[in-house]
C-alpha cells in the first residue's frame, strides 16, 4: 500500500482528472437531472441517491412519512421507539 502523502494525493488527484468519460446522451443527463430532483423531494430517495451503501436494506414504509414531517411538518411533533431491553427508549423531536 502507497502511503497518503501531499504528492500521491496530487499525482492520484490529476489522473482521475485526465481520465476520460465517454459522452453522456441526452436521454441520460435528463435521467440523472430527474432522479436528484426526486432525491431533493424526500430524505429517503436523497439518501437512496447520494449516499448509498452496500449494506443498504429497504427503508421502513414510516421512514417515508418521517421525511415528509421532517422536511415540510410545520408543528412539533415526537416519535417513541423502544426495543425490548436492547436499547432505551429514543426521542426524535422536531419544533
Amino acid at each position: 500500500q502507497s502511503q497518503l502523502t501531499p504528492l500521491n494525493i496530487e499525482k492520484q488527484s490529476q489522473a482521475l482528472i485526465e481520465q476520460e468519460e465517454p459522452p453522456i446522451t441526452e436521454e441520460e443527463m435528463a435521467a440523472e437531472i430527474q432522479r436528484q430532483q426526486e432525491a431533493m423531494l424526500s430524505l429517503v430517495k436523497f439518501r437512496e441517491v447520494f449516499i448509498p451503501t452496500e449494506e443498504d436494506v429497504k427503508p421502513a414504509s414510516f421512514h417515508e412519512e418521517w421525511s415528509e414531517i421532517l422536511l415540510r411538518g410545520t408543528g412539533n411533533f415526537a416519535i417513541e421507539r423502544a426495543v425490548e431491553d436492547l436499547e432505551p427508549v429514543q426521542y426524535l423531536l422536531k419544533s
